[in-house]
């Protein structure tokens, strides 16, 4: 009976080695924790400023990224490691990405290892590590898996499992090898373990685009309480950048004006205009289509999102001589590191137009612009001026404008010409609605009136009857 029990206690522990060769128990990839805890905590810091902490870990010697609300409105500021005693003033930022909630900050004094940086982008389910300092608790380490990757008010965000807490803002998420695979950002108070992390690609572009100036923390624009509504990103009041551009198209009559950050969009604004035409370019149609912008650098596509231009190849916005137009076009924001960049319409062949390799940095910031007259333009009508007078060649003044001459008569003598159109018998316009003086002048002879524009129908008027 002993040697039966004897047996079988042996082809259990056979049985167990064999468990224990195919499938390791959980114990031993649970060391993982404790050394990723050890290899990667003189890597990371606490931030406290005059009224609030967050977290932070070193991307690069002497460079620390955290979230840009950790930040935000503190003229000054100073890190540790791990509550261990000595504090590390922060010299400044390098630069910020208020859109994906990111900031770079020089710290001299600080001479640790940086953290290594995962060269892959996370996968739902891996399982992931957060270290940072939650309510402030310095050194605090949590565990969970990327729970989704989702786009967020036009960016992308890791959905994490692993539980933070106010104060773990800013800190890493560890992927098993020990390499930094995001920036913890945020949690939902409603949702348990619910919490959300910023892409390492978004880090890996701010990385790209930094350069060695340093800026003060009081410079960087503070968040506003009420900025969590995404419809503030559309207030023109709220833009973040400026720059003012002034470049044209292939010295056409097209020249884009403006370049603006705001929160969660870029937006361009152009003129059209032929206040200065030659005869030529009497009337232009004009359409919009497949915008997008160009990172010299990565290559990266940026496809635009809409303009504020209601046209088509089918009905196309139509830009007489002696006038012009306004308008704007929106993108997703773009990253701080583009800033070397081609802006693409079509395939850019002559129906399009490129504007290609634009620096930002050679062109001035400013502090405001004319909202009103990109974003709102004036409804317009449509005013046509022509003659039956074969001798007279009428020069046409309509406002302070001189829209043209009319160099050759109507040939007709009972049907007018259609209103709108172009052409020499025809002198075509569109202003804002409104009323205006004109004149047509030849020679000597002068014709004045008055015209009603209004934004139904076309006004025809007939000179020298």
């Amino acid at each position: 009976m002993s040697s039966v029990i004897n047996l079988f206690r042996v082809a259990r522990l056979l049985t167990s080695l064999l468990v224990l060769a195919f499938f390791p128990p959980y114990s031993i990839s649970a060391q993982e924790g404790p050394t990723i805890y050890e290899r990667s905590i003189r890597s990371i810091v606490t931030i406290e400023g005059e009224s609030s902490k967050g977290s932070g870990f070193l991307v690069a010697p002497q460079v620390v990224v955290t979230n840009y609300h950790v930040v935000s409105g503190m003229s000054e500021a100073t890190c540790y490691i791990d509550n261990e005693g000595a504090r590390y003033q922060i010299d400044g930022f390098i630069i910020a990405d208020k859109v994906n909630d990111l900031v770079l900050l020089k710290v001299s004094e600080l001479k640790e290892k940086p953290l290594t940086l995962s060269p892959y982008e996370a996968k739902p389910g891996q399982r992931i590590y957060v270290i940072g300092s939650p309510i402030g608790l310095e050194g605090t380490i949590s565990e969970g898996l990327v729970s989704a990757l989702r786009v967020m008010q036009g960016t992308k965000k890791m959905q994490i499992s692993a539980p933070t807490s106010h104060g773990s803002s800013g800190g890493p998420v560890i992927n098993i090898n020990g390499e930094g695979g995001g920036v913890n950002c945020s949690g939902y108070d409603e949702g348990e373990n619910l919490n959300f992390a910023v892409p390492i690609e978004y880090l890996k572009k701010l990385l790209t685009g930094a350069s060695g100036n340093v800026q003060d923390l009081s410079s960087l624009p503070p968040i506003e309480k009420d900025e969590e509504d995404a419809s503030e990103s559309y207030d023109m009041g709220k833009a973040e950048l400026i720059y003012r551009m002034g470049v044209a198209e292939k010295q056409s009559s097209l020249s884009l004006d403006y370049l603006v950050h705001f929160r969660d969009s870029t937006c361009l604004y152009f003129t059209y205009d032929l206040t200065e035409a030659y005869e030529k370019d009497t009337v232009a149609e004009y359409w919009l289509s497949n915008h997008r912008i160009i990172d010299i650098g990565s290559g990266e596509v940026v496809k635009s999102l809409h303009s504020n231009l209601i046209a088509s190849e089918n009905n196309p916005c139509r830009v007489y001589r002696g006038t012009k137009i306004f308008y704007s076009i929106t993108f997703p924001r773009l990253a701080p590191s583009i800033r070397n960049f081609h802006l693409m319409e079509g395939n850019c062949d002559e129906s399009n137009y490129c504007f290609r390799n634009i620096h930002l940095r050679d062109f001035k910031t400013a502090d405001g612009m004319d909202w009103a007259t990109y974003e709102n333009p004036d409804p317009e009508g449509t005013v046509s001026f022509f003659s039956r007078s074969v001798k007279d060649k009428y020069t046409v003044i309509l406002g302070n404008v001189n829209i043209g001459i009319l160099s050759e008569p109507w040939s007709s003598k009972t049907v007018k010409p259609n209103c709108g159109d172009v052409g020499k018998p025809l002198l075509t316009a569109r202003l804002p609605i409104g009323t205006y003086e004109y004149k047509a002048i030849c020679g000597d002879k002068v014709i004045k009136g008055e015209v009603e524009v209004t934004s139904q129908g076309c006004l025809m008027i007939e000179l020298g009857r």
